[in-house]
C-alpha cells in the first residue's frame, strides 16, 4: 500500500478503534521472526516489516550455536523444536583453541561446546530427540534457522521491501510508520528488532553504537575439504579459534562444505576505509588480510589463500553496557537493537531470540483471543512490556559486561591463553564479572 494509511496486524476493525491490537515488528531476523511465530501460535497476529526485497536476496552468514536456556528454549515456545533438530549439527559444537603457530595451549585440546541448559531431553523440552551429547550446544546455519522460522509463519506476515524511514508517535501509545517505499502504517505496539542501527531505538534513547577498536573481515573457503584440505583438517567438524598478537582468526565449518574465515584486527575506526578493504575489491582485501597473518602457521596461510571473492568488512560496534531507557508507551526493542555487544560472549542471537520469547509471553495474556481491545488494554499492555524490559535490561547488561571483558582479553598479545582460560574448567578467569560462566567461546563469528 503506497501513500495511504492502513492498520496493521489483522483484517477488519482492529486496535484502539476496533477489537484486536496491531503489532508491528521491524526487522525479519531471528528475533523478529521468533517473536511473530510465538505470537502466532497463541492466536495473536503480528506484521514483520523487512527491508530486504525477498528471502533469497543474500546469504545469511555463518553458523550459530543455540543454547538450551535461551535460543532453543525460544524455539520450544515457538513449537519448532523438531524442525530445529532436523537442521541442527551437534558435531558442529566441536572446537579447538590454538596460537598463531597452530599449537594448543598447554593442557588443552579440543572439546564440545558446553551448554548452560543441561542434558538434552530434560524439562526444558529443547533437547535432541533420542538423546545426544549432554554437553553440546548444536550448531545450525543462519540460513537454515531463518528458513524454518519463515516457513512457520502464515502467508503475508512478513512484508518484504519495507525499510522503516521513521516512526511518528501519535501520543496515545500508537505510532505511524513511514517506510522508504511510500507505505504508511499505524500500530498499537511497535517492536524494533532491526539490529545495531535501529530506527526504532531513537524513540526511546538518543544513544548510538560506538566503535570497539576492532574491525572484522569475513571471508570464505568454498568446498574446503577439496580446496584447502590442511585447513579443513585443522577445523574438523566445528570451529578453530586462533588469537595472538592482538588479532585473531576464527575458522568455522558450515553445512554446505564452506568454511567461513573471520579475521579480527585492532585498528583505528577508519582503517578499513583508508586501507581500501571492502567487498568492492576482494583481491586487494584478501591480499591485505594475508599480509597481516604472513607469520602464522601454514594452515592459516593456506586457508586465506583458498578464500574466494565473497567477503564483507565490518567495524565492530557496541552499545554502552547496561543501557536503559525510561518507559515509553507502545514501543520497545529486542536483541541487538536493545543491547548490541561484541561477539565475544557467543550470546547475540541466543539473547535476541529469548528477548523475543519473553516479550511475546509477556503480552500474550493481554492480547490472546478472546481478549478484545478495551479502554484498559493499553495500560495492561504497557505494564506487560515494562515487565519484559526490566528483565531484558538485567540480562543484556550481564552478558554485555562479559562480552566487553572477553573482548579485551581475547584481542591481546596472549589472546589464545586467555581464551583457553575462559573456555576451560573450572570456571571464569580471575577478574571476570560476577557470575560469569566458563564455557567454550562458541558463537564468536555468529554475532559479528
Amino acid at each position: 500500500m503506497t501513500g495511504t494509511t492502513a492498520r496493521t496486524g489483522t483484517t477488519g476493525d482492529t486496535g484502539a478503534d476496533g477489537t484486536t491490537a496491531k503489532i508491528a515488528v521491524i526487522g525479519g531476523g531471528p528475533a523478529g521472526l521468533t517473536l511473530a511465530r510465538i505470537l502466532q501460535v497463541r492466536g495473536i497476529a503480528a506484521t514483520v516489516y523487512e527491508r530486504e526485497p525477498d528471502r533469497d536476496v543474500r546469504g545469511q552468514g555463518g553458523t550459530l550455536d543455540l543454547h538450551g536456556d535461551t535460543g532453543r528454549r525460544a524455539l520450544q515456545e515457538a513449537r519448532l523444536t523438531e524442525e530445529f533438530w532436523a537442521k541442527a549439527r551437534p558435531e558442529g559444537a566441536e572446537f579447538r583453541i590454538v596460537d598463531k603457530h597452530g599449537a594448543a595451549p598447554r593442557g588443552f585440546g579440543a572439546g564440545p561446546a558446553p551448554d548452560a541448559a543441561g542434558p538434552p531431553g530434560t524439562a526444558d523440552g529443547s533437547g535432541a530427540p533420542g538423546g545426544a551429547d549432554p554437553g553440546a550446544s548444536p550448531e545450525i546455519d543462519r540460513g537454515d534457522l531463518r528458513g524454518l522460522l519463515l516457513d512457520s509463519l502464515a502467508p503475508g506476515v512478513v512484508r518484504w521491501g519495507h525499510r522503516l524511514d521513521r516512526a511518528e508517535p501519535l501520543g496515545d501509545g500508537r505510532h505511524r510508520l513511514h517506510f522508504d517505499n511510500g507505505a504508511v502504517e499505524v500500530c498499537d505496539l511497535l517492536i524494533g528488532a532491526e539490529g545495531a542501527h535501529s530506527r526504532v531505538r531513537p524513540l526511546l534513547t538518543p544513544v548510538e553504537p560506538h566503535y570497539t577498536g576492532v574491525s572484522l573481515v569475513e571471508l570464505g573457503i568454498p568446498d574446503a575439504d577439496r580446496t584447502a584440505p590442511g585447513a579443513a583438517a585443522a577445523v574438523g567438524n566445528g570451529s578453530l579459534f586462533a588469537f595472538h598478537d592482538n588479532k585473531g582468526l576464527v575458522l568455522q565449518r558450515n553445512s554446505d562444505g564452506r568454511i567461513r574465515v573471520y579475521a579480527f584486527f585492532r585498528s583505528p575506526e577508519d582503517w578499513l576505509r583508508v586501507a581500501g578493504l571492502s567487498a568492492d575489491d576482494p583481491a586487494r582485501t584478501r591480499a591485505a588480510v594475508a599480509r597481516h597473518f604472513a607469520d602464522w602457521a601454514p594452515e592459516f596461510r593456506d586457508a586465506l589463500a583458498a578464500c574466494d571473492d565473497t567477503l564483507r568488512t565490518q567495524p565492530l560496534e557496541i552499545l554502552p553496557v547496561g543501557l536503559r531507557w525510561s518507559r515509553s508507551p507502545g514501543v520497545t526493542l529486542v536483541g541487538d537493537a536493545a543491547h548490541l555487544m561484541s561477539p565475544f560472549a557467543g550470546q547475540g542471537v541466543n539473547l535476541a531470540m529469548w528477548d523475543a520469547a519473553e516479550l511475546a509471553l509477556a503480552v500474550a495474556p493481554v492480547l490472546a483471543p478472546p481478549a478484545r481491545w478495551e479502554d484498559s488494554t493499553a495500560a495492561s499492555l504497557d505494564a506487560a512490556v515494562e515487565g519484559y524490559e526490566k528483565a531484558m535490561f538485567e540480562r543484556g547488561a550481564f552478558w554485555a559486561g562479559i562480552s566487553a571483558f572477553n573482548h579485551d582479553r581475547v584481542l591481546a598479545p596472549d589472546g589464545h591463553e586467555n581464551l583457553h582460560l575462559m573456555a576451560g574448567p573450572p570456571g571464569p578467569p580471575d577478574g571476570a564479572p560476577a557470575g560469569a560462566p566458563g564455557g567454550a567461546p562458541t558463537g564468536v563469528p555468529a554475532g559479528a
